[in-house]
C-alpha cells in the first residue's frame, strides 16, 4: 500500500511540474511578444488623385514616437505595443486619427482628404488667371514643360482611365494618348527629358514627333535606376552634366560637371567661412565643457546660440550657356560661364531680410511637399524659382497658403514686387517665359485639379 501511495505521489508531482513548465513557457512567450518591436509599413495617398503625399507627419498619440513620409509617400514606424492611435497631419489636408489595433505585415494604404480653408483678410494682388486645362471629367495629376509645350498627365475614375495630353502654351492640343500603365507621376531629368512613371516603377521617356504630330515613348527603363543615375546632376549645358556636392560637415560645396570625353571634373569649391568659424568656436567651447565635466560630444547650440546648417549656394541654369549662383554665405549673386568662372556679380542683402510667417499662429508644421515652415520669421531667398529662357529669377514666401512672389533684380540685387497667386496651396509652381504655371483644386469635394497660369509681373 505504501508503495502504491508513493507511485501516486510521484505521478501527481510530475503532473504539477508539467503544468508549471507549460505556464512558464506561456509566460515567456507573452513576455517576449510584449517586448518585441513590430514595424508598421504604409503609404499615404491623396484621397482623390491616389497620388502619394510626401512630408506627412505620422505621430503616435501620447508618445514621442513619430516619422515622416518620403518622396514616394511611404513610411515605416516601429510600434512596441498595441493598440495605439496615430495622428496624421499635412498642410492642405485634414488631420486624421487612425486606430491600430492589430499587427499587419502588408503595406497599408491610407488616403488623406484635402482640407477646405476659410481665410479672412488675406490680401492678394489682382491678376487674371487663365485655365490651361480644365475639364469636368478629368483631373490633372501632374505636368511638365517639354520643348516649349506642356505635357499633362490627366485621369478620371480614380486612375482607371489616364491619358497624356500635349498642349501648346496657349492651350491648343497637339496630341494625346492613353497611359500604358497605372500612373504615378511625371519626372524631368537633368537632360530635360520627361518620363512617364508608373506605379510599378517603370519610366517611359516621352517624345513628340513633330513630323507625324504624334506623342510616342522612345525608351522604357526602371525609374529607380534612372533616378539613381540622374539625381546627382542638376542641369545640362552643351554636352556637360553639371552637379553640386557637399562635404560631410555641410560647410563646403563642390561644383563641377561630367563629360563623356573628360569624365568627372571639379571646377569650383565654395566655403561657408562663418559656419566654419562657429564650428571652431564650438570645439573650443567643447574643450571647456570637458574640463568642467560636461558632454561636448552631444549636439548643442554654440556660444552664439546657433546650430550648424548646410551651406546654401543653389546653382541654376541661366539662359542657354550660363549659370546663376546664389552665393548666400558671401552675400552675392554671380553669373558664371560654362567653366563656372565669374562673368559678373552683384551684392545682395534680401536673404537677411525677415518676413513674419504664420508659424507664430500654427507652431511648427509641415506642408504637403515636405518642406518645413519656420515658426516666427522667414527670409526671402529660401525659395527660388527660375525662368531659364527669360533669364530671370524669383523668390517667394508662403503665408496662409498664398504664394507671394518677388523678382530678383540681377543688376541691383534688390527685390521687385510681383503678383501673388490668388489661390491657397497651389501645387507644382513653375515660371516659364514670364508666366506662372500651377495646379489647383477648388474647395468643393467634386472639384477637379486644373492647370492654371498667370502673368508673373505687370
Amino acid at each position: 500500500m505504501q508503495f502504491n501511495s508513493n507511485i501516486k505521489l510521484a505521478k501527481q508531482t510530475i503532473a504539477n511540474l508539467k503544468n508549471l513548465l507549460l505556464s512558464l513557457c506561456f509566460f515567456l512567450i507573452v513576455l517576449a511578444s510584449y517586448g518585441q518591436t513590430h514595424i508598421l509599413k504604409g503609404i499615404i495617398i491623396d484621397d482623390l488623385s491616389q497620388k502619394p503625399i510626401q512630408g506627412v507627419t505620422i505621430k503616435v498619440e501620447r508618445s514621442k514616437t513619430g516619422t515622416f513620409t518620403d518622396r514616394n509617400g511611404r513610411f515605416t514606424l516601429p510600434l512596441k505595443k498595441l493598440p495605439v492611435t496615430l495622428q496624421l497631419t499635412a498642410i492642405g489636408y485634414e488631420t486624421m486619427m487612425l486606430d491600430i489595433t492589430r499587427y499587419v505585415s502588408d503595406t497599408v494604404r491610407i488616403p488623406l482628404k484635402s482640407q477646405i480653408y476659410m481665410l479672412e483678410g488675406v490680401a492678394i494682388s489682382a491678376s487674371p488667371v487663365i485655365p490651361v486645362f480644365k475639364d469636368d471629367h478629368y483631373s490633372v495629376m501632374d505636368y511638365e514643360i517639354m520643348d516649349d509645350n506642356l505635357l499633362l498627365l490627366v485621369y478620371r475614375y480614380r486612375l482607371k482611365r489616364s491619358q497624356l495630353v500635349l498642349l501648346t502654351r496657349l492651350g491648343d492640343t497637339l496630341d494625346y494618348t492613353d497611359a500604358p500603365e497605372i500612373p504615378s507621376k511625371l519626372y524631368k531629368d537633368a537632360l530635360e527629358n520627361v518620363h512617364y512613371v508608373t506605379q510599378d516603377g517603370r519610366a517611359y521617356q516621352c517624345f513628340f514627333y513633330a513630323g507625324a504630330k504624334k506623342l510616342i515613348f522612345t525608351h522604357i527603363t526602371q525609374y529607380d535606376t534612372l533616378y539613381d543615375i540622374m539625381k546627382s546632376f542638376t542641369f545640362s549645358i552643351n554636352n556637360r552634366l553639371y552637379f553640386q556636392e557637399y562635404s560631410p560637415d555641410g560647410f563646403i560645396s563642390s561644383i563641377g560637371y561630367w563629360q563623356s570625353s573628360k569624365g568627372k571634373h571639379y571646377t569650383r569649391f565654395i566655403r561657408d567661412e562663418e559656419m566654419i568659424w562657429r564650428m571652431k568656436d564650438d570645439l573650443r567651447f567643447g574643450k571647456v565643457m570637458s574640463v568642467m565635466g560636461g558632454q561636448p560630444n552631444k549636439p548643442h547650440a554654440n556660444a552664439n546660440g546657433l546650430f550648424y546648417k548646410r551651406i546654401n549656394v543653389p546653382l541654376y541654369k541661366f539662359g542657354e550657356d550660363r549659370m546663376l549662383l546664389f552665393n548666400f554665405p558671401n552675400d552675392s549673386i554671380e553669373i558664371l560661364d560654362t567653366g563656372t568662372n565669374i562673368i559678373s556679380g552683384v551684392p545682395i542683402t534680401f536673404h537677411k531680410e525677415e518676413e513674419l510667417n504664420f508659424g507664430n499662429q500654427l507652431g511648427h508644421v509641415f506642408d504637403n511637399i515636405g518642406k518645413s515652415f519656420i515658426s516666427g520669421k522667414d527670409k526671402w531667398g529660401k525659395n527660388i524659382l527660375m525662368d531659364v529662357p527669360a533669364e530671370k529669377a524669383y523668390t517667394y514666401n508662403i503665408k496662409n497658403g498664398i504664394y507671394h512672389l518677388k523678382q530678383i533684380n540681377l543688376y541691383t540685387g534688390e527685390l521687385d514686387d510681383c503678383k501673388s497667386i490668388p489661390y491657397i496651396f497651389p501645387k507644382k509652381v513653375q515660371i516659364y517665359k514670364g508666366e506662372v504655371y500651377f495646379l489647383y483644386k477648388g474647395l468643393g469635394e467634386k472639384d477637379k485639379w486644373k492647370l492654371l497660369k498667370m502673368k508673373v509681373c505687370n
